[in-house]
């Protein structure tokens, strides 16, 4: 048995979260939140869902994190926000507590998820986990760079919104890691 069709629930910034949800065949309040990671969505956790045994006794909730998969948004997307939305989403299904699964982001998500929400955090799961410390060469270098990051990201946005002189298209403008227009 996989994941059951798509379930929604609005977070408290008002945004619609999807998710996907597996009910454990005894009733109980056991619930195993499955966390994917970034540009991925809830298929990540489709194999792992349809052959656990775990599923007889724990509720499997598999969501799109906003921006990915079907919770997709251009907006602000950062692991504070991640965390409320996994918070709206336990509450949707009545989740008192959880263990938290986390892929690669997921498993950052999961961590400040557990630090966040110590109360509503059973245990955690960390599949390949990527701890700021253990960063080197390029990645470091990206890692210390994302405000710049981050900055160029918002100017692209705001110039793909802008309208061109009323032109009935929009802006769309690409920028190469090494900072030149494509």
């Amino acid at each position: 048995m996989n994941l059951t069709p798509k379930r929604t629930t609005s977070s408290t910034d008002g945004f619609e979260l999807a998710y996907w949800f597996r009910r454990a065949e005894e009733a109980n309040d056991r619930f195993l939140l499955l966390v994917h990671g970034g540009a991925s969505n809830h298929t990540r956790w489709s194999e792992f869902a349809g052959q656990t045994r775990l599923a007889a006794a724990w509720h499997l909730v598999s969501p799109d994190m906003r921006g990915n998969g079907e919770s997709m948004t251009r907006g602000r997307q950062d692991i504070a926000l991640w965390c409320d939305d996994l918070i709206d989403i336990l509450n949707a299904e009545n989740a008192p507590t959880a263990v938290i699964a986390g892929h690669s982001l997921g498993a950052q998500i999961a961590i400040h998820f557990a630090y966040r929400h110590a109360n509503r955090t059973l245990a955690l799961i960390l599949i390949d986990p990527v701890f700021q410390s253990a960063l080197r060469g390029r990645e470091r270098l990206l890692h210390r760079g994302r405000w710049l990051v981050k900055g160029v990201i918002a100017m692209i946005r705001g110039l793909n919104a802008w309208d061109c002189a009323g032109a009935e298209s929009q802006a769309v403008i690409f920028v190469s890691w090494t900072g030149k227009r494509v």
